[in-house]
C-alpha cells in the first residue's frame, strides 16, 4: 500500500471516529498531495514525491511551532505539535548521523571527489542513494565537513 493510500485510509478512519483534527488536517494534507500531483502533471503520485511533500509540511509545522512557542499560544503549540506528529507517521525514519557520515566517505572515495568543488557531485551521489532517509539540510553540512 502507498503511502497516499494510507493517508486515505486514515482520514476515513478519523472520519468514522469523529476525530475532527486529524480528520481535517488529512484532508488538508490530501489536497496538498493533489495540487503536487497537479503541478508535476501525474495522477497519482509515487512515494518519494509524497515524501517530498511531507518533509516540505513537516518543515513548516515545525517553523510555525517554533513561532508559537515565542509567542506563548498554547492552543496554537498543541495544533502544531499533533501536526507533527501526524506528519511523522508517515515519514521514514531518519539514519543515524554516523551511518550517513558512513555512506558519504564511501561516495567520496568511489567518485575522487577532494575538494568543495565537487560537492554538488557528491550531494547528487548521495540523495539517491540515500534517498528520503536522510536529512538534507544535515547531508550538507555532513558532506561540507568531509570536504574541507
Amino acid at each position: 500500500m502507498s503511502l497516499e493510500e494510507d493517508i486515505f485510509k486514515d482520514y476515513k478512519e478519523a472520519l468514522k471516529n469523529k476525530d475532527s483534527f486529524s480528520a481535517n488536517f488529512l484532508s488538508y494534507l490530501r489536497a496538498e498531495l493533489k495540487n503536487y500531483a497537479i503541478s508535476k502533471k501525474v495522477k497519482n503520485l509515487d512515494d518519494n514525491d509524497v515524501i517530498v511533500v511531507l518533509k516540505k509540511k513537516l518543515k513548516q509545522a515545525n517553523e510555525s511551532l517554533q513561532e508559537f512557542k515565542k509567542a506563548q499560544r498554547n492552543e496554537l503549540i498543541t495544533a502544531s505539535t499533533k501536526e507533527i506528529a501526524l506528519l511523522k507517521k508517515y515519514l521514514p525514519a531518519l539514519l543515524p548521523k554516523e551511518e550517513v557520515v558512513k555512506k558519504v566517505k564511501e561516495i567520496i572515495a568511489k567518485s575522487g571527489a577532494s575538494s568543495l568543488k565537487d560537492m554538488g557531485r557528491v550531494m547528487k551521489e548521495a540523495i539517491s542513494l540515500l534517498g528520503p532517509a536522510v536529512d538534507a539540510k544535515q547531508l550538507s553540512n555532513i558532506v561540507k565537513e568531509l570536504l574541507s
